[in-house]
């Protein structure tokens, strides 16, 4: 599995770059990987979150450990956590781009 983790990130990029050629059809680059973007910042917390999908599911799976365990607050954490990687709130993050006087380049986003 790929990972954004800033010691895995060259070698996620190669494998995901191998299979990505190794698909049939068209190559092509979509939402910033080309720039090697990385997903949301790991202490997000679920109010950052603005996905409706993934607010719905958060909600839903909250309500469904409420019955099942009849905590007034159940720990969600382990769905927070899975956000992270599912949301589609990393496809809408800014561009890591820093300005200078002349031009703009893209940094290193860890």
């Amino acid at each position: 599995m790929a990972s954004d983790h800033p010691e895995d990130r060259a070698k996620s990029a190669k494998l995901l770059c191998m299979f990505h050629c190794a698909l049939g059809g068209t190559l092509f680059i979509y939402q910033g990987q080309e720039m090697g973007s990385c997903n949301v910042p790991r202490d997000w917390g679920e109010e950052e979150y603005k996905d409706i999908e993934t607010i719905q599911n958060l909600q839903g799976e909250r309500e469904h450990r409420r019955r099942t365990t009849g905590e007034k607050d159940p720990d969600v954490s382990d769905v927070v956590r899975d956000m992270r990687q599912t949301a589609r709130d990393n496809a809408r993050t800014p561009i890591q781009v820093r300005f200078f006087k002349h031009k703009a380049r893209v940094t290193d986003a860890s």
